[in-house]
Order: structure tokens, then sequence, then C-alpha cells
């Protein structure tokens, strides 16, 4: 009896001495596994965005010729009007005089974008009073960064150059560069540079909606820069922590965290200012969260 309970405390001594030797020993499933990919060195073309100005290129300011009472004939804000249509009559209330009524008509084919005075107003000679416009013809005005202005200065005028971007659309539309300013603004740092935009040409096109578009939207145009050589990566390498980026690197299975400097990111790649060589492996995928220093198995992409 005594011999069988002592064989029974040695077999529970010796599976608890089992199990904790067995908790000390790595567990080969904490191993991360992670895909790579190569960095590469490429030409690489960054996208220049910047907020842009949407006003109508041709714009007609109607003035009285004399003053006394206005009177618009039947026409309000929005309404499309004829070169030589008749838009008022200014009258002369003077009872010693019997003027003839001055006619005010449109100067150009468009529209009534604004009227600023109401009926039967009395106005002033040379009053401004109204504004035509054509509607089909925009002008697209951005302020270049002096650094980018060598990139614009070699594109001719009547040149198609960038695209016009409505904002929370995305409907783009090409721009025709018009003209680019010969001087820096001190004050901002920025030349001027003005492209436009036809739509009945664009309306030719059915591939392009040009419904949305009208003077005043918030708008921003996008250009391609200079082609430059650079090493490039994924964007689906980055690390985020604060204001540090950086990437994950493997030398010998061995994972190691790498700070680096993104000079522009592009269709999902990444042009890297520093951190990084080419032959280095940077880690696009893993199976969770790996540590500075910690081991890995490399997967095949």
């Amino acid at each position: 009896m005594k011999s069988t309970l002592a064989l029974f405390l040695f077999l529970f001594l010796q599976i608890l001495s089992n199990s904790s030797n067995a908790e000390n020993i790595p567990k080969k499933d904490d191993q991360k596994s992670v895909q790579l990919s190569k960095v590469e060195e490429k030409n690489f073309a960054e996208i220049l965005l910047y907020p842009a100005q949407l006003d109508y290129e041709s714009k007609a300011l109607l003035r009285t010729p004399v003053a006394g009472e206005i009177e618009w004939k039947n026409i309000a804000a929005g309404s499309l009007v004829k070169k030589g249509q008749l838009l008022a009559l200014v009258k002369n209330n003077d009872p010693l005089f019997n003027y003839r009524a001055a006619h005010i008509v449109s100067t150009i084919d468009g529209m009534l974008a604004e009227t600023m005075v109401g009926n039967l107003s009395e106005v002033s000679k040379d009053q401004a009073i109204a504004v035509i416009v054509r509607p089909h013809q925009f002008i697209v005005t951005v302020e270049v960064p002096a650094d980018k202005i060598t990139t614009f200065s070699k594109i001719k005028k009547g040149e198609q150059f960038g695209e016009l971007e409505l904002v929370g659309e995305k409907n783009k539309l090409p721009l025709t560069l018009h003209g680019l300013a010969p001087f820096v603004d001190h004050n901002t740092g920025t030349a001027k540079a003005e492209f436009t935009l036809d739509l009945q040409e664009l309306n030719k096109n059915k591939a392009y909606s040009t419904e949305a578009l009208i003077a005043g939207r918030l708008v921003r145009a996008s250009f391609q820069g200079d082609a430059i050589s650079g090493l490039v990566v994924p964007e689906t390498s980055l690390n985020f922590k604060g204001r540090e980026t950086y990437v994950g690197v493997v030398e010998n299975n061995i994972y190691k965290r790498r700070t680096i400097e993104v000079a522009s990111k592009k269709d999902g790649l990444v042009l890297i200012k520093a951190g990084l060589k080419v032959e280095d492996f940077v880690v696009i995928r893993s199976s969770g969260l790996v540590k500075d220093g910690a081991k890995v198995e490399v997967l095949k992409n």
C-alpha cells in the first residue's frame, strides 16, 4: 500500500515538473509571419494638389449712360440673353425736360449673372447695374509654390495640363494653360497660374459631366510633377507613431523597426527621402503585432 502511494506521488511530481518546463519553452505559434516587398529604385512623378478658384472667364459689366429711374424689362438673374437685347430703360424724371429713355442692352451673348439695383430704383450716370457672363467659359486660378514653378513653366499656353477636381465628387475635368505670372508674390511665396475650361468643348465628349460646374464652387486642381528617380515602397508598409513614420525591415528573419522620411505619395506607392537602402526588404503584411528585434517567419509572395 505504501509503495503504491509513493509511486503515485512520484508520477504526480513528474507531471508538474514537465508542465513547468513546457511553459518556459517558446511556442512556435508566438512567432509572427510576415510578407515582404523589396525596396526598388524607380522614376517617380508626384501628384501636385492645389486649391483653386473657379470663375467665369468672360464678364461684361453694364453701366448706366445717364441718371434717372431704371425699369427692368421682365428679366432676372440666370436668364440667357443675346447681344443687343434690351434689358432695361433709364428714364429721366426731370419735369422740365422730356428726354427719351436710355436703353440698356446686353453687350455679349450670355447669361445675366447679377443685377445690382432693383426695379424703379434711382441710378446715377455711369453706375454699375448688372453683370453678363458666358456660362460655358471658366477661368481656374491656382497659386503655384515657388519651388514648383519650373514644372509649370515648361507647359506652353494652350496646352492641356492638369485636371480640375470638384470637392466631394469623382468628376475630373481637363485644364488648358492660359498663362503663368512671371513673378513670385513675396507675401505668399507663390506665382499665379490661370487655366481655362470650355464646357461647350467638354460636352462634346460624353465622358465628362459638367452639370455641377458653377462659379464659386470649392474646387482643387491636380497636376503631375516632374519625374525623379528614388527609392519606392508600397504605401501599405508605412506605420505611424506620433509624428514618427517607420517601416519594418527584415534581415536574417529578424524584424527591425526603421524610421523613414517620406517625400511623396502616388497611386499606392511612396517615394522615400531617407531611411532605406535598395537591398532592404520591408514588411507589407503581418499576422500580428511584431516587436522590434523579434524573429519572424517570412512568407513567399
